[in-house]
């Protein structure tokens, strides 16, 4: 069961508090627990867009005592009858968060422009691991599958010097960087996975990002004309540049 606690640890997690235990005990509970996994994406995406765009701490901490007293009514109380009624509350929760992330999203959009946050959905690490290190590799895919990119910057940087020719660990290491608020790093990986064919839209669509997130959106836009429009990311351009 959830707890106000819980919602701390989550909180510690975000802040990189948490010790190696307490780590794998947060990793072990959201495989195993789709209510803890559906909580803490919940706190992370509201956390996200916080840090982004926030104008002081009040605002921070009422926004995320909302949310706990959301979790506290609707994921957190008893069933009597939880087949029937475990969906209803779960939609109460998700409804709930998603009048949060509207109103955010009118505050986001408030100077006229698009932001990175509404833009900065990435795919999921699920590389093949392979040699003795399996365990790092994990690990690595773990901390950026759990939006932790300042560990996942670092052990995918370990990665590449094993494997410096790799493009999808280069392309999750540019978004570690790109997270980290490390641009110029972010966008010199992203230039060089523009070189490959195969991630060559890819690398437009994140050194469009890269420059959405500087606020350079006459680059950003020059970056999303480059993009196939047959391709993945031709869609999410064409979306961005309305915005533009």
């Amino acid at each position: 069961m959830l707890t106000n606690e819980t919602y701390e640890l989550f909180e510690r997690f975000l802040q990189g508090e948490l010790n190696e235990s307490e780590q794998s005990d947060l990793d072990q509970k959201i495989v195993d627990n789709p209510e803890w996994a559906e909580a803490f994406s919940l706190y992370q995406s509201v956390d996200q867009h916080l840090r982004f765009h926030k104008q002081n701490q009040e605002q921070t901490a009422q926004l995320k005592q909302t949310l706990r007293q959301i979790g506290n009514e609707t994921l957190l109380e008893k069933m009597k009858k939880p087949v029937v009624i475990q969906f209803f509350n779960r939609n109460k929760v998700w409804m709930a968060a998603a009048s949060i992330l509207l109103l955010v999203g009118l505050f986001i959009f408030k100077d006229g422009q698009p932001a990175y946050v509404d833009f900065a959905q990435h795919s999921t690490m699920e590389l093949t691991v392979r040699g003795a290190n399996q365990n790092t590799e994990i690990e690595a895919q773990n901390s950026f599958n759990q939006g932790n990119y300042k560990q996942a910057e670092t052990l995918l940087k370990d990665w590449l010097q094993k494997e410096p020719d790799n493009a999808e660990v280069q392309l999750y290491y540019g978004i570690s960087l790109l997270e980290n608020n490390h641009l110029m790093e972010a966008q010199k990986v992203f230039k060089d996975l523009e070189k490959n064919e195969l991630f060559k839209n890819t690398a437009y669509w994140y050194l469009a990002l890269t420059s959405l997130k500087e606020k350079d959106y006459k680059t950003c836009e020059a970056y999303l004309k480059q993009i196939n429009t047959a391709s993945s990311e031709g869609k999410k351009a064409r979306r961005l540049l309305k915005k533009l």
